[in-house]
Order: C-alpha cells, then structure tokens, then sequence
C-alpha cells in the first residue's frame, strides 16, 4: 500500500488532533496517537444488472478494471441454489472513472445480454427484468442424482410426469461438478405424480430420493 501525507489536520472521533494521510486505496487514513483509523470510505458504488447467469464476479471485476481501479467486484447470487440472480455490484474508487466506466459499459451486449449500468443510488433506474423470477409450484428436493446426469437429463425424466416449470442440479463452485442432489419445480398435482412414481427410481445408476 503506498501512503502519501496530505495538508490535512482534524481531531479525530476522541477529540485528539491527528494528520490525514492519503492511500491507494478506497478508505482515508487517520495517523492518530494510537495508530491509523479510518476515516470514511470514498469508493464509487455501481449497479450492474440483466447480466448472463453465467457471469462470475472475477467476470465483472476484469470488465470494469478496463475503465479503472477497481476496489470490489461481486455478482449476487441466490442463497439456496447459489445461482446468480442476475446483477451484481461494482465499487470504483475514483468517480472519475466510475462515471466513464457506467457511460461505456451502459446498454452494451454481454454474451446476447444488454446490462444496465447505473449509479447504485439510482434504485428507480434499475431493471428490473434482471432479478430471476421464481416460478410457483411444488418445488422437490431430488437427492442420489448420477455424478454423470446433466439438468437436461433430469428434466426429460420429470417431464414424464408433468411440465417441469424450474430445474437445476446443485454444482460445487470450484470444480463445477455435480453435489448429487438438485431440486425441480413443477405445479402441486404433477409433483405429486412425480413424487409417485420416482421416488426410489433407479435413474443413470443410482437411485433418486
């Protein structure tokens, strides 16, 4: 961290006088008797939303970093499924380049989406269109899922049984292989069909609960 002395002199919260120091970073730094204290967070908070579900927050990071010096980067994502919901958030630490990277990026395709870009003060110019609507219906906790099976695989076999609204198998992060288990939505009767006729079913090898 490079730290450069500034022509500022204040008392801090305890009322003793201190001297400001500048950072490269996003926070101003109090030099005080009893260390550094900070003083108050000057980044620039961006929303970002409509991005593809596949975008990672090292994703956002790398495209806004083109505009500038980037001091956090993260796409949201849904506590159960840990999928994206859709939209993320940027922090730039000087407004300058905040403002060149929102009037760059704002309405540009990335991977067949156009993003909004906008201040995240802005809450009545969000889209809203990016947050990831749920789907009503029964939604079934499927567990013993083959290693080997993918969301398609998983959909035909419920599809047999009803119109699967939702779908998905739960993925680890890091290597992106499947859990084991995944959760389908589908209205309450066909659920209870499913349910009926699945449970215990020997599918890809293993048998699904």
């Amino acid at each position: 961290m490079v730290v450069r002395q500034t022509n500022v002199s204040t008392p801090n919260r305890l009322g003793v006088a201190s001297r400001a120091f500048g950072v490269s970073h996003s926070r101003l730094f109090f030099l005080t008797p009893n260390g550094f204290e900070v003083a108050r967070f000057m980044a620039r908070k961006i929303y970002v939303g409509n991005l593809p579900w596949s975008t990672t927050s090292a994703d956002l990071e790398a495209l806004f970093a083109e505009h500038g010096a980037v001091s956090s980067a993260e796409v949201i994502s849904d506590r159960e499924t840990g999928r994206s919901r859709g939209f993320g958030f940027v922090e730039m630490i000087k407004k300058d380049e905040a403002n060149a990277a929102i009037s760059a990026l704002h309405q540009t395709s990335i991977k067949g989406k156009s993003v909004s870009v906008r201040d995240a003060g802005d809450k009545k110019g969000r889209d809203r269109s990016s947050r990831r609507e749920r789907p009503k219906g029964s939604k079934m906790f499927v567990g013993g899922i083959s290693w080997d099976a993918k969301d398609d695989d998983l959909k035909k076999l419920f599809s047999e049984h009803g119109k699967v609204l939702d779908l998905f198998i739960m993925k680890d992060r890091e290597t992106g292989k499947s859990k084991g288990f995944g959760f389908v939505t589908m209205s309450d009767e066909d659920s209870k069909k499913a349910i009926e006729n699945l449970n215990g079913k020997n599918f890809m090898g293993r048998n699904i609960t």
